[in-house]
């Protein structure tokens, strides 16, 4: 399976939850429901002894519902700048050498980790 089907099938995944956020039960930090309408999500079930695990297992999968979308689209950004640099740098993601010469290739790096920094944080940020 392809790295872009991977990410298609983690969205679709996503997108067939409950709609978000969600957070842990203020009252009873084994329940996760939506923010807002407290819609029932999940129940975590631990001992009294793994308090603090399960507190921060309701955390992850309850922020999960958020976190995952937006980390999506981060590469979902990175994905596209690396396909618009590809098309107007010839293919050169498809060379094996970008060029003959370091201080070029550095440069070109360079500016790859530049539009790469923006595309993620554009995508992170909502904009």
């Amino acid at each position: 399976m392809t790295i872009r089907a991977e990410l298609d099938n983690m969205r679709e995944r996503v997108e067939g939850t409950t709609e978000g956020p969600w957070e842990v039960d203020a009252d009873d930090t084994r329940q996760i429901r939506t923010a807002g309408d407290g819609y029932w999500i999940a129940s975590l079930r631990a001992t009294y002894e793994d308090e603090p695990t399960r507190i921060s297992n309701a955390e992850f999968i309850a922020h999960a519902r958020t976190d995952l979308p937006r980390l999506l689209d981060a590469l979902d950004a990175v994905y596209a700048e690396l396909i618009e640099m590809d098309k107007s740098r010839d293919g050169i993601l498809g060379r094996r050498e970008i060029g003959p010469d370091e201080a070029a290739t550095a440069r070109t790096l360079g500016v790859v980790e530049a539009r790469l920094s923006i595309a993620i944080t554009t995508a992170l940020e909502g904009k």
